[in-house]
């Protein structure tokens, strides 16, 4: 099996599986698109990698007013 090397700059927060979905989620905090998608590459034979920026609600509720 490959190794996956993640840029240290990326930090892995937390694994889920969604129940009944059938669909893993993994949640990762990184710098830019580049070091996210160092992480995503090497699994794009097993299909499309779904990346959705987030930032936590009372940060967005700030820079939304």
């Amino acid at each position: 099996m490959e190794t996956v090397q993640v840029p240290e700059a990326v930090y892995l927060i937390g694994r889920y599986v969604l129940i009944g979905r059938h669909i893993s989620v993994a949640i990762f905090e990184a710098p830019d698109e580049a070091a996210l998608l160092k992480v995503t590459g090497p699994f794009s034979s097993l299909g499309v990698a779904h990346v959705a920026p987030a930032m936590p609600l009372e940060e967005a509720i700030q820079v939304s007013w």
